[in-house]
Order: C-alpha cells, then structure tokens, then sequence
C-alpha cells in the first residue's frame, strides 16, 4: 500500500491533465450559498392533502350504508378473500409510496386521483353488478381486473416520478 501511495505522490502531474471549465468555481460557490427553494413546503401540503383525500375516500365509503352492504370478493369464496387481501394491500402500499416520494408533480388534485377515484367508483359498480347477475364469473374477473389496473397505474406513476423527480 505504501509503494502505491509513493507511485502517486511521485507522479501526481500524471493526474491533472484536464482543468475544469472557466467558471465552474464561481457556478459551484453560487450553488453552495443558494437560498434553499420551497419545495419542502410544497411537498408538505401535497403530502397532507394527499393523507387527507386518502382518509375522506375512506370515510366516505365506509360510511356509505348501500357501498358497505354490497358484496365483495370475500364473501364468495376463501381464495378470492385472500386476493382481494392481497390487491389492497398492494394498493395501499403503492399509494404509500406514491406519497412518500418528493415530487412536486404529484399533488392531491393531480389526474392520478381522479384516474383511481374512476376505478374505485367503477368498482363499486361492479360490486353492484356482482348482486345482479348472481356473482357471475365475468363480474368476478372484471372486479379482479379492476384491482390490477389500479396497481399498474400506481406502479407507473411511481415509477415516472421517480425518473422525473429525482
């Protein structure tokens, strides 16, 4: 290790052939003592809106007497009660992860809420359409259909953020 601290000592003018271009000191110094930008702030109320649609939705539904009463994936069999288990697990760990994420581009009102409020109305429909048909099988595939389309829109927006924002 000696004899390699002692190779570079004794040829450091091997090692600055490049000089940094005219100007970078004084770009790095304005970088180093430029006020630090709102973002934070941004990104505080965009959490806190975020958290309070995700707990207004959730009121709303749960307090909803015709939404609660209809049928779900877990009353037809025990294997579709572990899916549905497992769908909205992954969805509230993507929109977890959607809200922890500091990107600006993502607010509460952004078109990804409206997209998922869509899907979550849509699937209420189909909860509606379950009782109606008498749990028809296609009723069933589209309800699991619904649940995949959810995760894949949050996997991309989570995945564009995080190519965008940092």
């Amino acid at each position: 290790m000696e004899n390699l601290k002692k190779q570079i000592q004794n040829n450091t003018h091997l090692f600055d052939i490049y000089e940094p271009e005219a100007g970078h000191l004084d770009r790095f110094k304005s970088k180093l003592h430029k006020p630090k930008s709102k973002k934070s702030i941004y990104w505080i109320i965009s959490a806190a809106a975020m958290v309070l649609l995700f707990f207004s939705l959730s009121f709303l539904f749960t307090n909803n007497p015709e939404w609660r009463n209809l049928p779900q994936l877990s009353d037809i069999s025990k294997e579709y009660k572990e899916a549905e288990y497992f769908y909205q697990v992954e969805i509230n760990d993507k929109l977890t992860q959607l809200e922890t994420l500091n990107c600006t581009l993502i607010t509460a009102d952004s078109s990804i809420y409206k997209e998922l409020n869509v899907l979550d109305q849509e699937y209420i429909n189909l909860r509606r359409d379950l009782v109606i048909t008498n749990y028809d099988e296609r009723i069933v595939s589209a309800m699991i259909h619904n649940y995949q389309i959810r995760i894949s829109l949050l996997e991309s927006v989570i995945k564009g953020a995080r190519e965008f924002c940092y």
